[in-house]
């Protein structure tokens, strides 16, 4: 891939998720993640002469409390629905959605999605999500792998429809954002720069 940025839960909701990820890893023998929700990826010949921190935004690499288009606190995520994608790195996964408003119209993943885009000169359709499970198994697995989330209780429904995974109540706060080289095996996947909200 090459350089990402990743909105990062707050610590306790990231030591959660943390283990719900550990636990699918090793039992299914896929790769083990630090729960994220991805922002933007891009090509790494794109930034490779910039800052890290300069794909954040303006000013936001100069360290002097600037935010580039960041909020200058934590902000609300809330989980809406487990599901499967269809691609290795959307296997399994919660779609995400912000109740924070900027307008009244763009709530605060798709501001963040749009500056992030359109600083870098990009445009693409954006799927809020944070991912549980990295791999290409069958369908009949990945749908097995949902059922197993449910039936253990890791994900349940509230009463107000959204989800509930791994006790967080329905979502967690993003606290902090990542620049991270995703380049080869997960593994191997580095992070070359971090901002605090």
């Amino acid at each position: 891939m090459g350089i990402s940025i990743w909105l990062m839960p707050d610590p306790a909701a990231r030591q959660t998720l943390k283990t719900v990820i550990s636990k699918l890893s090793e039992k299914h023998q896929s790769p083990a993640f630090e729960p994220h929700i991805t922002l933007l990826s891009l090509p790494s010949d794109i930034v490779e002469s910039a800052h890290p921190l300069a794909l954040l935004g303006p000013d936001a690499e100069k360290g002097n409390g600037e935010k580039g288009y960041f909020p200058h606190r934590p902000f609300p995520v809330v989980f809406k629905r487990l599901t499967t994608g269809r691609t290795f790195f959307q296997s399994v996964l919660i779609e995400v959605d912000s109740p924070e408003k900027v307008d009244e119209e763009v709530n605060m993943l798709e501001y963040l999605s749009n500056s992030a885009y359109s600083w870098n000169g990009k445009t693409a359709p954006y799927y809020p999500h944070l991912s549980l499970y990295y791999g290409e198994p069958p369908v009949e697995v990945k749908s097995q792998i949902v059922a197993e989330l449910k039936a253990d209780n890791t994900v349940t429904t509230n009463n107000d429809g959204t989800l509930d995974v791994g006790g967080l109540g329905n979502g967690f706060d993003v606290t902090e954002v990542w620049v991270v080289r995703t380049e080869g095996p997960v593994e191997g996947w580095e992070v070359v720069g971090k901002l605090s909200l």
